[in-house]
């Protein structure tokens, strides 16, 4: 991964009960984009203030600028991003694209092959004269991926990974005193109606994030994150109170955790329990430079 690439650790085969991971890793995206969007149009307003300074370097490109007002350049060349919207099982595509929408601020939705879909968003949408729908057709030849079909490319993808047939990378054996990390995970628990306040229709969901016990995980070939956190300070400091911290700091703990970034995934090749001590497929010699891992349901399937 490149070092100025967003990823996160999921860590999860589907999106069904996971909706708080999948809703904070993407809006903590869309703060990520925003900013660097306006970043962006920071940097070329300063040019540009300094280009029409030059008279005649500014005539050199006078051309090109014409089409458009001299305000709106920067913001031109800064703004745009593509959003492949991954639709999540635990709401239908219409609440999901719209939630997307709303936090990055995109300016149109383009709909290939659902008709229904199209249709529904155009009713949403039709008093917004901000938001531009587009139905695309769906290419000849192309098909809806059933589950199988997903879960093939996922291990494929693992494969490619971490048998060094992917660019610039290279898989290596390397050793981990696990006394020196801090392995998490995710669970999530379901609150059923009953516990729920009156008028709920549907169960509600919380997250717990927690120290795994790796003597007591399945470890072998499990894919795990390395995660670099937001804020290391501030969640090494969550880590010495323990269970002193108030409910609030839990759930910013929480937070801290599922949003961030994932620098590599490892591979689980050995794990020795009177040692503590993992040997896992890393893409660095180097090893691992975070102490902070996270683990959850994926695994490396070598014979799919």
């Amino acid at each position: 991964m490149s070092d100025d690439a967003v990823c996160f650790y999921y860590g999860f085969k589907s999106t069904n009960m996971v909706k708080e991971v999948y809703k904070n890793q993407v809006k903590t995206l869309s703060k990520m984009v925003q900013s660097k969007i306006k970043n962006k149009e920071e940097e070329l307003n300063k040019e540009y203030r300094e280009l029409i300074q030059n008279k005649p370097q500014l005539e050199s490109i006078k051309g090109m600028i014409d089409p458009f007002s001299t305000s709106m350049v920067p913001q031109d060349l800064a703004s745009g991003c593509i959003i492949n919207t991954m639709v999540t099982s635990y709401e239908n595509p219409v609440e999901t694209i719209q939630k997307v929408s709303k936090w990055f601020k995109a300016d149109y939705i383009i709909v290939i092959d659902h008709e229904k879909t199209y249709i529904n968003l155009t009713e949403t949408y039709k008093n917004n004269s901000h938001m531009k729908l587009i139905k695309l057709p769906r290419s000849s030849g192309v098909f809806s991926a059933g589950e199988a079909h997903k879960i093939s490319l996922r291990n494929l993808s693992f494969k490619k990974y971490f048998n060094g047939k992917m660019s610039k990378f290279d898989t290596f054996e390397v050793g981990l005193d696990l006394d020196n990390y801090i392995l998490y995970t995710i669970e999530i628990v379901k609150i059923p109606l009953s516990a729920l306040p009156q008028g709920a229709k549907e169960e509600a969901q919380k997250i717990m994030v927690k120290h795994a016990d790796p003597r007591t995980i399945p470890l072998q070939n499990k894919i795990i994150g390395v995660l670099d956190p937001l804020d290391v300070e501030k969640l090494d400091k969550f880590e010495n109170d323990g269970e002193d911290s108030g409910m609030k700091d839990k759930e910013d703990f929480y937070k801290q955790i599922i949003t961030s970034l994932c620098r590599s995934l490892v591979q689980v090749h050995y794990y020795d329990p009177d040692k503590n001590h993992l040997v896992v497929n890393a893409t660095s010699p180097e090893g691992i430079k975070s102490k902070h891992l996270i683990i959850g349901e994926l695994t490396y399937e070598k014979d799919i």
